[in-house]
């Protein structure tokens, strides 16, 4: 074995991987799980690695078993702290600089590797990637392992056995993390099957079929999860625009980062064409990039979304190779190895200061859930607590695991019936304040307005990476976060489609809408967003108050219309929002009714919002103080 020379390349390897480490070490227990993360753990927690099989992976998971069940076995031994689960992750993320430094320089040359080493040290997606407890770290060593030694079987004039065993294992590690990281090994495989020298072709088919013959014990497994269709309702389709959306966010979505990166480019690329000079490692990156990504691609559009950000991870590193080789054209020794510091230091101040990374979460939160509502009723006695998450059991876990036990009045909102019970709930209580949380959930901005009714004080609001946790009161001043309101005049206002028929002078009520059991169809209006000056991050909401001496049975709906059709959402839904009134009808007095609709984002301002009731329950009431506002969903 050759001594390892201090170099100044090495120095400078060293010098990257110290603070790539850092970089991944820092803070590691200093933000909660995600929400991955807890269902994961979750699933440890079995008597018998048979049950962890079973319930663990095959019935409620979507990956191979291979990360469920070290973690099985690693909390078992050594608890279920932040900083001891995520520290193999780590480890995996900080070794896959260094594969990528030996790959890159097998590939292209020393300075090349190093300018690779640096992009993967110090880039928030790797960092990020490196410090949850799921496949992708770990994915990405055994992808970078595979290319490693397929590297001393595919180009090295020599080939020793222990590169077949050791690209074997790693390929099998590989396909037992994650499933996209079996698809990308499966395009390694074959590419080096068409690339190898035919000497060495029988040895590489047989190592691959001895891959396959290890794969069979998981086939059960991989199979089930196939038949139950994928990640349906977890995952939309990609639009046209995700692989330049991707590439964004790989860049720490930074246009400064960017723009420095493309000007080190243009410099290469201008002494690329002084000096011309393409490697099939050249090609073998990119098309294992875009090979990975079309496969992906096209079956997420034709059969089941799959493709997302964190799958590409263990593709990625090889587009990067191919750019840092661009970038480390020059061939002067100085500027060559001013390179690597400089794209170090670039992608480290871009992540830490930049992107505030050590200050961000980046997940949607739970812990703060339970954290908050234990303060809040340290200070305010009881409050009434609803949360909406996936399941009650990742509030169970961090009750059963750190002892944070909040009795939670509702836990999980998906449907009309949901939103109409936290209403219910909020007329009921008996406390002056009340809690609404939600996280890594669609979370409807009528829960805030329903609720708001209520308790119409807002006392806290933290807002997180998708999520958020406010805390509402009875008393106090009403938060006002209306932006724009119109009034609606059932006689006069512009924006009825048609003068309403059936508007009355009540002797006591004033001005109403009457409506009767006969009409179906009332009070159509419409409202050019235009003039609703709407923006990302902004909700409609349509208020009024009713009044009916029986059960009511009828809806407030809002639907947008483009070119006088009912416009459809890019997923093929139509856009078009109901909600039933009838839980509003609280009292034998008048009472306030709402209905609210977040801005979609593909909505145009020459769109119209078309507003009306539907009667379909027949039923008889007053309506009056009918309005449509405009509010922002950050109080």
């Amino acid at each position: 074995m050759k001594p390892i020379s201090l170099s100044i390349e090495n120095l400078i390897l060293l010098l990257i991987l110290v603070i790539g480490g850092a970089m991944r070490f820092i803070g590691l227990d200093g933000f909660s799980y995600s929400g991955d993360e807890v269902s994961a753990l979750i699933r440890t927690d079995f008597d018998s690695l048979a049950l962890v099989l079973k319930e663990g992976v095959k019935i409620n998971d979507m990956h191979p078993a291979g990360v469920q069940v070290f973690l099985y076995y690693w909390t078992q031994a050594f608890g279920y702290g932040e900083w001891i689960v995520r520290l193999p992750f780590v480890l995996a993320g900080i070794l896959s600089i260094f594969l990528s430094f030996k790959i890159a320089q097998r590939w292209f040359n020393t300075h090349t590797a190093l300018t690779s080493a640096a992009l993967v040290a110090g880039l928030q997606y790797f960092v990020l990637f490196a410090e949850i407890a799921r496949p992708y770290s770990p994915g990405l060593l055994f992808a970078l392992s595979t290319v490693y030694f397929w590297n001393k079987i595919v180009l090295d004039k020599k080939t020793k056995v222990g590169a077949y065993l050791w690209f074997a294992l790693s390929c099998l590690a590989a396909m037992y993390t994650h499933y996209y990281c079996f698809l990308f090994v499966g395009i390694v495989g074959i590419t080096g099957v068409l690339l190898v020298h035919k000497s060495k072709r029988k040895a590489l088919i047989i190592t691959g079929i001895g891959i396959i013959l290890l794969y069979l014990p998981h086939y059960g497994i991989t199979a089930y999860q196939l038949d139950r269709g994928g990640l349906h309702g977890w995952l939309g389709p990609p639009n046209k625009y995700w692989l330049f959306n991707y590439l964004f966010h790989l860049f720490n979505e930074s246009w400064i980062l960017i723009g420095s990166l493309l000007l080190f480019l243009i410099i290469g690329v201008y002494f690329k064409i002084r000096y011309p000079e393409i490697k099939k490692t050249h090609i073998i990156g990119l098309a294992w990039f875009f090979i990975a990504f079309l496969v992906g691609f096209i079956y997420s559009r034709q059969v089941s979304p799959i493709i997302q950000n964190s799958v590409m991870i263990f593709c990625a590193p090889f587009l990067l190779m191919v750019i840092a080789d661009v970038i480390s054209v020059p061939k002067k020794d100085t500027f060559k190895l001013s390179v690597p510091f400089l794209i170090l230091a670039g992608t480290t101040l871009s992540t830490a200061v930049e992107k505030d990374f050590f200050n961000t979460t980046h997940f949607g939160v739970i812990e703060e859930i339970s954290l908050f509502n234990i303060e809040w009723e340290k200070d305010h006695g009881t409050v009434t607590a609803i949360a909406n998450v996936s399941d009650k059991k990742y509030l169970d876990f961090y009750k059963d695991k750190k002892g944070l036990e909040v009795d939670y009045a509702m836990y999980t909102i998906d449907t009309e019936e949901d939103w109409d019970r936290v209403y219910e709930l909020a007329v009921n209580s008996r406390n002056d304040y009340l809690s609404y949380a939600w996280s890594t959930r669609s979370n409807p901005v009528l829960m805030y307005e329903m609720i708001r009714l209520q308790f119409p004080a807002l006392v806290e609001d933290h807002i997180f990476e998708n999520s958020r946790i406010s805390l509402f009161s009875r008393q106090g001043a009403p938060f006002d976060n209306t932006i724009l309101s119109i009034d609606i005049d059932p006689v006069n206002s512009p924006y009825l489609t048609n003068p309403a028929q059936d508007v009355i002078d009540h002797p006591v009520h004033g001005t109403c809408l009457n409506v009767t059991p006969d009409k179906e169809f009332f009070m159509e209006f419409k409202v050019p967003l235009k003039d609703l000056s709407i923006e990302e991050g902004h909700y409609i909401t349509i208020e009024f108050e009713a009044l009916s001496e029986s059960d009511v049975d009828y809806s407030c709906v809002y639907e947008i219309e483009r070119n006088q059709q009912q416009l459809k959402a890019p997923n093929g839904d139509a856009a078009w929002h109901g909600k039933k009134m009838a839980v509003f009808h609280q009292s034998s007095g008048w009472n306030k009714c709402v209905n609210a609709r977040k801005v979609d984002p593909y909505l145009e301002a020459g769109d119209l919002g078309k507003f009306f009731f539907w009667n379909h329950g027949k039923s008889q009431l007053l309506i009056r103080h009918i309005k449509v506002n405009v509010k922002r969903l950050k109080f």
